[in-house]
């Protein structure tokens, strides 16, 4: 399946993907272990095609570290869920990275089931946008959609020793919450990215940016989504085969600037003035979050970088850091 990654052709994923952590970008609330329900009058339900604008409390709160010396462990979890709405869990396997840190990868069997009020088990509905999560990056997540009001049934399992491995400690953080509003509108967004309807995507990507201005996922996505249409379509390929971008000369990074700026220019006016705002607004995002300790950037990351392919895709100029990313020169 695709994700928003095809960016080597725009500026390269470094820029565009930039790794380190960042701690504003899902919204937080208060966490607590739900044992029998959690819930609210108030709720808002939001329809997947037609997402009001609003922006839901998280009601179903889920963060607990699983961990047992036995090598089994399992929980149950029961929460009040509205029609329509997006529960999203994050696993995180610490116990395998610290095994492989010794040499030793324990066979781990981990079950996730969720079951509606009826009794129903649910399947995951949607691929959730792993790409542009800056908190939790080192688990994965799984996305459903609740079918009906009332009271559902969260069930974890991991046992190590289920596939003939020894029996080994697990240890495991899972995440569970009601997607807001803005990362509602970024799930349907990826969705319809990777069935290559990027119109609607970039109408989901455009209410994202309304509803949440502060926040960077909805601004990379959008340029990454016109990055894939603009160089993942067949006859971009076929010009760029006939450029030699491996040899580094300055006739085939000429060549390949020249190709880049004029797809770019294919696009409508407003849509280039979009690509090159949201650019140059990500890197204000960045500095700022990374001036109030909300985001510590890799090494390699800077933020002017985001203002550099801006400057490149206005004026068909690109400089030295721009030049760098894409060639190495």
């Amino acid at each position: 399946m695709k994700r928003f990654a095809s960016l080597w052709a725009l500026i390269g994923t470094t820029l565009l993907l930039p790794q380190g952590t960042y701690a504003a970008e899902l919204p937080t609330a208060k966490l607590q272990r739900l044992q029998t329900t959690a819930g609210s009058a108030n709720a808002v339900t939001v329809s997947p095609e037609q997402p009001s604008d609003v922006s839901a409390e998280l009601r179903v709160s889920i963060e607990e570290r699983l961990a047992a010396a036995s090598g089994a462990i399992a929980r149950e979890y029961t929460f009040v869920g509205n029609a329509n709405e997006l529960l999203v869990l994050y696993i995180e396997d610490n116990a395998e990275s610290d095994s492989l840190e010794n040499n030793y990868s324990p066979m781990i069997e981990s079950i996730v089931e969720l079951y509606s009020p009826a009794g129903q088990k649910l399947q995951e509905r949607y691929d959730y946008p792993e790409d542009f999560d800056f908190q939790e990056t080192e688990g994965s997540h799984l996305v459903f959609s609740l079918p009906e009001t009332g009271t559902y049934r969260l069930v974890f399992e991991a046992d190590t020793a289920s596939k003939g491995g020894e029996a080994a400690p697990v240890d495991f953080l899972l995440k569970a919450r009601v997607a807001d509003y803005y990362e509602r509108l970024l799930i349907f967004a990826h969705e319809r990215f990777n069935q290559d309807r990027y119109e609607e995507a970039l109408s989901f990507l455009d209410l994202a940016t309304e509803q949440s201005p502060g926040r960077p996922a909805s601004y990379l996505a959008r340029v990454a989504t016109y990055a894939e249409m603009l160089f993942e379509a067949p006859d971009f390929y076929e010009q760029l085969d006939l450029i030699d971008t491996n040899s580094g000369d300055e006739e085939a990074v000429d060549a390949f600037i020249a190709l880049v700026y004029e797809r770019f220019s294919t696009l409508e006016r407003n849509e280039q003035s979009t690509i090159v705002n949201d650019l140059r607004l990500l890197e204000g995002l960045y500095k700022r979050a990374i001036v109030n300790g909300e985001f510590e950037p890799e090494t390699g990351f800077e933020p002017s970088l985001f203002a550099d392919t801006a400057n490149f895709l206005a004026t068909g100029v690109p400089n030295d850091a721009i030049k760098q990313i894409l060639f190495g020169l």
